[in-house]
């Protein structure tokens, strides 16, 4: 089947595409469709089944994916900025250098997803699940990500300046070289194993503070809960 063909079964809101014949690979799982560098902006994937597909530099700037199955599928560069992605299934994708700015991905799941590098600024990420996937060095100035789950989570490098963390739960997740100046972390929720890093990556404390008490007494200052 060609690309164009999908397209327009995508176009015409085709949800469960019949076998392909097109074959194809990437480092990250064997895909089912190969829609790489495809003009999608705009259009409306709302609970369409694109797992496992290849969206490599693709546009979907302003598509609608809202409770799409997105798992296990290629993305990396492609623009995703201003979608819907609310509730979509994007866990164990590749998505790195993505622009996701501006997105909704409002309860979505990227667990294990390996967003490195990828622009998420001023996206909203509430409720969304990211236990363990790997944020290093994302670009996430802005970004409201109340109630989200971020346990295990790599957010090395990460820029999250004047996000809104309130009510997220992070723990055992690696932050060294993270920025979170200006974050709200008001309720959230944060293991003590990650705590002294937090504090220091929102330059609420500095880097050479060794007295616990101190860092339990401005991680309550700040509304934190430990966990």
């Amino acid at each position: 089947m060609q690309k164009d063909t999908l397209i327009l079964q995508i176009r015409d809101n085709i949800y469960n595409f019949p076998r392909t014949s097109v074959k194809f690979r990437f480092e990250l799982s064997k895909a089912k469709y190969d829609l790489s560098d495809s003009n999608l902006g705009g259009v409306n994937l709302s609970k369409s089944n694109l797992t496992k597909t290849n969206l490599k530099g693709s546009n979907l700037g302003g598509a609608n994916l809202s409770d799409a199955k997105l798992s296990g599928s290629y993305l990396r560069g492609a623009n995703l900025g201003g979608a819907n992605l609310s509730y979509a299934d994007i866990s164990l994708s590749d998505i790195q250098t993505a622009n996701l700015g501006s997105a909704n991905l409002a309860y979505a799941n990227l667990d294990r997803s390996n967003a490195r590098g990828a622009n998420l600024s001023g996206a909203y990420l509430g409720y969304a699940s990211l236990k363990k996937t790997n944020l290093s060095d994302a670009y996430m100035w802005g970004t409201y990500l109340k109630g989200c789950n971020l346990s295990g989570a790599n957010l090395e490098n990460a820029y999250l300046r004047g996000s809104d963390l309130k009510g997220a739960m992070i723990k055992s997740a690696r932050l060294r070289g993270a920025d979170l100046s200006g974050a709200n972390l008001a309720g959230a929720k944060i293991g003590r194993s990650c705590i002294k890093e937090i504090l220091i990556a929102s330059k609420h404390i500095k880097p050479g503070t060794i007295k616990q008490s101190e860092v339990l007494k401005v991680a309550k200052s700040n509304g934190i809960i430990l966990i």
